[in-house]
């Protein structure tokens, strides 16, 4: 191959190169034009409600209306919309948009499973707090004897971590301590008063005494009592003692 004729070929190959660049690049601003043109004559519509419907209606409707659906990841509890129904949307329903759009929507969770507390062991008063906390209330209250100190919840129904439902109440049973011990009432008639009043304080007894002008001279001997003799008593009680008025 001559010089003349290499170089002839490189001119060609340098136009031809030239003529497809140029064609590319006409192409390329043909297809930005007709992108450009499609989004200014885009149909303009009105955003659909899509609250309250399950996704799979939510994405027909927005297909129908030539609307992008995209699921939002986090999802809301809510006592009204149930459970994967659409809860929130972006744009709002009724704002106007072109076709093609993305339109964001949230989806509930269902109502929030709310749980009894533990009351175990705590005092009525923080018990109702925590109660309240949750949702719930403390309605009934019964009292035991138990080992527990006194004033503390020993038992509770329903029991901790139970889903609270449509009667959300919940009954404790509270401690009174120590079950007392039980005594046969001693007959006091006839003993003097300041002896029995000792023997009754040292073993934890309460003492109600009514002094009356009965027998004068006798000194301040015990006359009545209740409860009487040989009836069963105990420290929680309290004797009632009817003294002769010296």
């Amino acid at each position: 191959m001559t010089f003349k004729s290499l170089w002839m070929t490189c001119v060609r190959v340098l136009i031809t190169s030239s003529w497809l660049i140029g064609m590319m690049a006409t192409a390329g601003a043909l297809a930005t034009w007709f992108t450009i043109k499609s989004a200014i004559t885009r149909k303009v519509i009105e955003v659909p409600d899509f609250c309250g419907l399950p996704m799979d209606r939510a994405q027909n409707q927005a297909t129908e209306y030539g609307l992008m659906l995209e699921v939002n990841e986090r999802t809301l509890h809510n006592n009204v919309v149930g459970k994967d129904q659409v809860l929130y949307q972006t744009p709002n329903p009724g704002k106007k948009i072109k076709a093609g759009r993305t339109v964001v929507v949230t989806l509930s969770a269902g109502p929030e499973s709310k749980k009894i507390p533990s009351l175990m062991g705590e005092p009525l008063n923080f018990a109702e707090i925590l109660s309240a906390q949750a949702d719930t209330e403390i309605t009934k209250v019964s009292r035991t004897y138990s080992q527990l100190r006194k004033g503390r919840i020993v038992a509770q129904h329903p029991s901790a971590g139970e889903e609270i439902g449509i009667d959300p109440g919940i009954s404790v049973l509270i401690s009174e301590g120590d079950a007392p011990t039980w005594f046969v009432t001693p007959d006091f008639r006839g003993k003097d008063f300041a002896e029995v009043k000792r023997f009754l304080d040292e073993h934890g007894f309460r003492v109600v005494a009514k002094f009356k002008d009965i027998e004068p001279g006798w000194g301040q001997v015990i006359m009545r009592q209740i409860p009487q003799a040989g009836y069963p008593v105990n420290s929680d009680q309290t004797i009632t003692l009817e003294v002769n008025k010296d």
